[in-house]
């Protein structure tokens, strides 16, 4: 893989997980309950796990933005985003849709769906394709301006299609 579109990658997946890492600490409180509410952990691991996750979770974008440890984050990252679709995916057939999925930028309600399964997939999937990534040329002060540049845009646009796509996501429900 060319060294630009692997740093769109990385920095994109490491602004995914630091948003989401701060989510979780925001949301202490509750933060434990959504993990339970999943019924997929004994009583006794909830909380620890829901301790320890925003810390992974940062751990693992530090990771993607260190050239000698991004491999390791990306296996990681890939892991993660794939146990997330997991949970979801476990839920779904269990038929209980109307979870909280713990998602940084989840409306209220939301509850959570197929697309999200993809969604995680795709990211995990992503992550994979860093560890394809060639040692290669250094990247130009004006590639990596372009490449932080590229992810503020897709960050920006991420809500705007959330909003967009909300009324099809809602008819397939």
């Amino acid at each position: 893989m060319n060294a630009y579109p692997a740093l769109v990658i990385s920095l994109s997946l490491a602004l995914l997980l630091a948003v989401s890492a701060m989510h979780q600490l925001r949301a202490a409180g509750q933060w434990p309950q959504m993990i339970a509410n999943y019924r997929l952990l004994p009583a006794s691991l909830v909380r620890p796990v829901a301790l320890s996750l925003p810390l992974i979770e940062l751990a693992c974008a530090l990771a993607l933005l260190v050239p000698r440890t991004c491999p390791a984050g990306a296996l990681a990252t890939a892991l993660l985003l794939a146990s997330f679709a997991l949970a979801m995916h476990v839920n779904i057939r269990r038929g209980r849709t109307a979870l909280d999925c713990g998602c940084a930028g989840a409306r209220p309600g939301q509850g959570i769906a197929g697309w999200m399964v993809a969604r995680n997939l795709l990211l995990a999937g992503l992550a994979l394709l860093l560890l394809a990534a060639a040692p290669g040329r250094t990247l130009s002060m004006l590639e990596v301006v372009a490449a932080v540049g590229t992810v503020a845009t897709l960050a920006l646009l991420y809500p705007v299609a959330g909003t967009a796509w909300a009324p099809l996501r809602q008819g397939r429900s």
